[in-house]
């Protein structure tokens, strides 16, 4: 099967420009997406998280930086809740 079409025999891409404006960093509004604010619960993720700076405009991004901004999936945290108190 190719992994480009997925063996659909047709590839469906998104374009990017309509996703975010480059010349704008993420703490000016860059993201263009419905729903996507830097007010609300994505800001709070994309400035904690560390991956890239929120104030450089999205165009002066590495490579690196572009690609966890665009596709990287949350990293799985081990729970930090206590199990049951032992007893002595």
């Amino acid at each position: 099967m190719c992994p480009r079409c997925e063996g659909r025999g047709s590839v469906t891409d998104i374009d990017l420009s309509e996703l975010y404006d480059g010349t704008k960093s993420l703490n000016e509004g860059a993201l263009t997406i419905p729903g996507y604010s830097m007010d609300g619960w994505y800001g709070r993720i994309f400035n904690g998280c560390g991956f890239f700076d929120p104030d450089k405009p999205i165009q002066k991004y590495k490579k690196k930086e572009l690609e966890d901004l665009l596709h990287k999936s949350r990293p799985r945290s081990r729970s930090t809740a206590s199990t049951s108190p032992t007893r002595a």
